[in-house]
């Protein structure tokens, strides 16, 4: 069974909303500098934020001009496809030395192990 879709774009709303706030946040503005940035209310920013409202495509790519990222840089981290998540993990690997990756990867193993094994558990019961 498919998921609901507008619940679906819920989610991946309240997703990007958070991406746009974080990263707003670490340049160091508030919502209204980044609402004037691209020109629509504080109120309107604040709504895109918290995932109230989504925003159209030319919108977002003003969001990441003012964010001084790439578009894929706000929509990449939002979605839930294995391929995008996959990249995203490959890119938090970035700037680590060999060491600090294989414990990375130690650690997403182990976490992957353990969480097929207390599904397969649950299955079964």
């Amino acid at each position: 069974m498919r998921n609901d879709p507008k619940a679906e774009e819920k989610k991946l709303a309240k997703r990007l909303g958070a991406l746009i706030a974080a990263r707003r946040k670490s340049l160091g503005l508030t919502q209204g500098e980044l609402a004037e940035a691209v020109g629509i209310e504080q109120e309107s920013m604040s709504r895109i934020e918290t995932g109230i409202i989504t925003t159209s495509l030319s919108r977002l790519l003003s969001l990441a001009d003012a964010l001084d990222c790439s578009l894929e840089t706000l929509l990449r981290p939002a979605s839930n496809r294995q391929q995008d998540q996959s990249l995203v993990m490959e890119g938090l690997l970035d700037g680590l030395d060999e060491a600090e990756r294989a414990f990375a990867v130690r650690v997403v193993s182990d976490f992957a192990n353990l969480a097929r094994s207390r599904r397969n558990k649950r299955s079964k019961s």
